[in-house]
């Protein structure tokens, strides 16, 4: 490994430790914006693999701290059916890297897994901007419904905390009892969609280098996350966290347009 190598390992450890505190200041979920980042640098299975490792670790901690909070119903309920719709979209994810690109001319090839991951960055900043501006669905869904759907949503890569801030709206709970029920339900999800992710990486291509690069990055966000929790204190910023949703949707076209050209 030479000096070049070394320095990108640094910086990637700095780079995701800046993105995970954003967070604090725009509100946005972690995974959100290191769906955004993580592509750039890392093959697009690794990287959706380590956000879902990360986002795991994050909500692990929250769930120590938030787990008897959580609405008894809200998790029988929402909860476990979000697990299974995890796993359905999760199967239907690493089925789909293993599909070939759709070749349009000598330039431009569609692959059908890149596509719809940043489909799904796409339309979690889309829930973010609808959520922020008090949108809410016209009708109330059943809890099982809700689950369901978040629960696909999760498992496709997507954003779990900006699907829920439209589709999940239970009456009688409170904050604290809302929360703390999206977080054990948001880490049911993950313990699903974890082990079929696995595929993702399993047998492919990838150097002692992207492994490094996965592991430094994935570093720099849990310590942000962590020190977020002892030094920081939320504070949403409105103008940080609009510009940080136009930057996630330039960085996802970005994406499209390095991966299909």
């Amino acid at each position: 490994m030479n000096f070049i190598d070394i320095l990108i390992l640094i910086l990637a450890g700095v780079g995701t430790f800046a993105a995970g505190a954003s967070v604090y200041r725009s509100g946005l979920p972690l995974s959100l914006v290191l769906l955004a980042l993580l592509p750039w640098f890392l093959p697009l299975g690794l990287a959706v693999f380590t956000i879902a490792c990360i986002h795991f670790i994050d909500f692990l901690i929250k769930f120590s701290v938030m787990r008897y909070r959580a609405h008894v119903r809200g998790v029988l309920l929402f909860g476990l059916f979000s697990m299974a719709g995890a796993w359905l979209s999760a199967n239907f994810l690493t089925d789909l890297q293993r599909y070939s690109p759709v070749v349009i001319n000598s330039y431009i090839s569609l692959s059908p897994f890149v596509l719809f991951v940043v489909g799904m960055i796409l339309l979690s900043a889309l829930f973010e901007w609808l959520a922020n501006r008090g949108f809410k669905l016209p009708l109330q869904l059943h809890d099982i419904i809700s689950g369901i759907l978040c629960g696909l949503a999760s498992g496709a890569s997507g954003v779990f905390e900006s699907f829920k801030k439209i589709i999940y709206k239970p009456r009688g709970l409170n904050f604290v009892q809302l929360s703390a029920t999206t977080i054990v339900s948001s880490l049911f999800t993950d313990m699903v969609r974890l082990p079929v992710y696995l595929a993702l990486v399993y047998g492919g291509s990838h150097t002692p280098f992207y492994n490094a690069l996965a592991l430094s990055s994935g570093l720099g966000a849990m310590i942000s996350v962590l020190g977020g929790l002892r030094y920081l204190k939320e504070a949403q910023i409105e103008g940080f966290r609009q510009w940080s949703l136009v930057l996630i949707a330039l960085s996802t076209l970005g994406l499209i347009i390095r991966n299909f050209v």
